[in-house]
């Protein structure tokens, strides 16, 4: 839910002329209906009502699809006291949402912005695949098939008296063959020449029937693999495929919290709070429209199951970083629940250590502060398995990467060399740093005389030793990027050009995180849905 657009700088480092900001920029705001007159504005911003009001009313987009809201209604108690902190030992108030178009006004601390609709998710699913408020329905020319599992691209090449002006792209996709994941049944879905006049006549334009990829940084390498399409592959030799691979590696810190930041709600409170969430979620669901005074009433009765549970965070820029970026995220939780953390904690329960388990800490009450590395240095690589003749047990994921190996589809390896070079030595420097930025913040008042102990790593982990623990313990942030970068021709391990179009073919295309030839400055989800928005406009050619 987290709201993080990506910075302009990201795109100026990708060196793509169709990706320049001036270029991608304006998609954020073609997403989004920016909506901050839902809540009141957090005291901290109040002072600057003005410059925010106008901010939010000339920098935001007001007619996308997906609904965007600041931080509230119900601010988290840890909230504010970290801000506090933060402020008392000298970093800046960060802009209301990170999202101000000035580089510099993400850095610091804040709140974050969400994408939020009446209490619920507004997931890329629900804002496009929805009826809206007008009525509007999915169009009748989609088809969407559930319980199916893609697992192989089907081509065949196109001849050289036909390819007669581009000798380099001489494959065609002709369709996908996909599993049944009910019966395991396989079946194949390929394009008819009907699909191709049905572009021609809505646009006025030949377009011709395309195959476009959006599986992910670590599968959509694999489908390529199965394919014929990778490092030697038959099909098509592309040696970038499932290289290049990026992610925001993070370590959490945890500690626990005494006096006012104990009162919560009790098992009883909680579950009347939720009764009353889902009646009043569901009357928003069904009412067409509500004055601006009745609307924030009802979010309020929404409560604080209708956030998402977090609300702070702050950018930082370490001794390492470069030209005023932030190359440290961090994210505060009022409990021990992201989802990361607790699947390690679970873990850890269940094994020894000769650091303190995590687990020790979960029981007690505790807030957790993750610290994650937003311009890593460290790129790895995809082991793809080959489609035929594989030993089930030589794939499966790192220890820290789950995921299940269901109806034969061949899963991919995260290569790193070994588990210690996941991160480089300037890697484990900043988040060092970051963990150390965290615990000076906290020294500081009101964190300073509402914390307590911490609870991980322990306060005693500090130099080398707390070197060595950030390689053993990192986690994984499942933010993976890169595996199928953009790329000039030129650019032997790229695997799309600008327009996303895999090298060598006239009509298949990649769309997801994998072709950011450079992982973005914070969460990747916005980021994704622009650079989805950017390739409609690419396909048809705008």
């Amino acid at each position: 839910m987290i709201n993080i657009r990506a910075l302009s700088s990201d795109f100026s480092r990708w060196n793509m002329k169709k990706w320049v900001p001036e270029n991608i920029m304006p998609y954020f705001n073609k997403l989004e209906t920016y909506d901050g007159t839902i809540f009141d504005i957090p005291h901290f911003w109040a002072i600057d009502n003005l410059n925010y009001t106008t901010f939010a009313a000339s920098s935001r987009g007001k007619t996308g699809p997906i609904k965007i809201v600041p931080a509230g209604p119900l601010i988290d108690p840890i909230a504010p006291v970290f801000v506090e902190s933060c402020l008392s030992s000298g970093l800046p108030l960060a802009s209301m949402g990170f999202n101000d178009p000035k580089e510099s006004k993400r850095v610091g601390a804040g709140y974050y912005e969400f994408s939020i609709r009446n209490g619920i998710r507004d997931s890329v699913a629900s804002a496009f695949l929805s009826p809206d408020e007008n009525g509007s329905v999915i169009p009748d020319n989609l088809v969407i098939k559930s319980g199916a599992t893609v697992i192989e691209i089907l081509t065949n090449p196109i001849p050289n008296d036909i390819n007669k002006e581009n000798k380099r792209r001489n494959q065609k996709a002709t369709g996908i063959k996909y599993m049944s994941t009910n019966d395991g049944q396989e079946w194949e879905a390929r394009l008819l020449p009907t699909q191709e006049s049905y572009f021609q006549e809505r646009f006025h334009k030949f377009f011709p029937a395309e195959i476009i990829l959006a599986a992910g940084a670590i599968l959509t390498p694999q489908l390529l693999a199965n394919s014929g399409i990778h490092d030697g592959g038959k099909i098509v030799d592309l040696p970038g495929v499932g290289k290049n691979l990026q992610d925001h590696p993070m370590i959490p810190v945890a500690f626990q919290i005494k006096g006012d930041l104990l009162q919560g709600p009790s098992t009883y409170d909680a579950a009347e709070e939720f009764s009353t969430y889902k009646q009043t979620a569901k009357k928003l669901l069904n009412t067409k429209s509500l004055n601006l005074t009745d609307l924030r009433e009802k979010v309020k009765l929404l409560g604080v199951y209708g956030t998402a549970g977090l609300s702070a965070g702050a950018f930082l820029c370490s001794p390492f970083s470069e030209a005023g970026v932030p190359d440290i995220q961090l994210t505060v939780f009022p409990r021990i629940f992201e989802p990361h953390v607790v699947q390690q904690v679970k873990s850890a329960a269940n094994s020894e250590s000769q650091f303190t388990p995590l687990s020790k800490g979960i029981d007690l009450p505790s807030m957790l502060v993750t610290v994650a590395l937003i311009q890593p240095e460290a790129r790895h690589k995809l082991r793809l398995a080959t489609h035929k003749n594989v030993n089930q047990s030589d794939f499966k994921f790192m220890k820290k990467l789950r995921f299940e190996n269901k109806f034969q589809f061949r899963l991919p390896i995260i290569e790193t060399g070994n588990e210690e070079a996941y991160l480089t030595d300037k890697d484990v420097k900043r988040l060092a740093w970051g963990i150390n930025e965290v615990r000076r913040i906290k020294s500081f008042p009101p964190l300073s005389t509402s914390s307590a102990n911490e609870v991980y790593p322990g306060h005693h982990i500090i130099g080398t030793e707390l070197h060595t623990f950030i390689r053993k313990n990192y986690e994984q942030n499942s933010h993976w990027s890169g595996s199928t970068k953009m790329g000039h021709e030129s650019d032997p391990d790229a695997v799309v050009d600008e327009h996303l179009r895999v090298m060598g073919f006239s009509n298949l295309r990649i769309v997801d995180a994998g072709v950011m030839p450079i992982i973005p400055n914070g969460n990747t989800h916005s980021t994704v849905c622009a650079i989805a928005l950017r390739a409609v406009d690419l396909i048809l050619g705008v």
